[in-house]
């Protein structure tokens, strides 16, 4: 436009956008409570519909982080259990099949108490090598959590309207 090759601007309003109008707000204390205790019956079955929110919960890392957890990423220093979120296996090398967000994303997160309560290093231990959770659908064209969050949102809408 200002060179005079065209009238209009087709890029006119693609910024970044605007700022959101709503931020997010944690859930309350009975929605957490409401939300985890309509996941219980999952718990059982030893399901990602289980450990996923509640490893997220109790670490606040990302869907995607855990959904590419495999059972050596669980490793030991000193006596403390804890998670390695990284792409990098227990030998250095670098995993094919993990990505990480960015480099400052890698990180050790130790184990909470309630979590290991709960059973999460039985389910670790007995898990098979490899992916902790093989069961969660994954897309070609899409993030490796996209089913993990589709299916978490639509717990949330469904817990949320009850």
């Amino acid at each position: 436009m200002d060179k005079g090759y065209a009238d209009t601007n087709p890029a006119a309003g693609m910024g970044a956008g605007a700022a959101p109008k709503i931020e997010r707000q944690p859930f309350a204390r009975a929605e957490r409570a409401k939300v985890f205790a309509s996941l219980a019956h999952y718990r059982e079955a030893g399901s990602w519909r289980w450990w996923v929110p509640v490893i997220a919960a109790f670490t606040g890392a990302r869907a995607s982080e855990i959904v590419q957890l495999n059972r050596e990423d669980l490793r030991d220093f000193e006596g403390t259990p804890y998670l390695a979120i990284t792409a990098f296996r227990a030998s250095g090398r670098r995993s094919k099949s993990k990505k990480e967000k960015t480099a400052s994303s890698r990180r050790n997160i130790a184990l909470h108490p309630d979590l290991i309560a709960a059973g999460l290093l039985d389910f670790i231990e007995n898990a098979a090598p490899g992916p902790l959770f093989p069961d969660v659908p994954r897309h070609p064209d899409r993030a490796v959590s996209h089913a993990v969050s589709k299916w978490f949102a639509d717990q949330r809408i469904e817990k949320r309207a009850a």
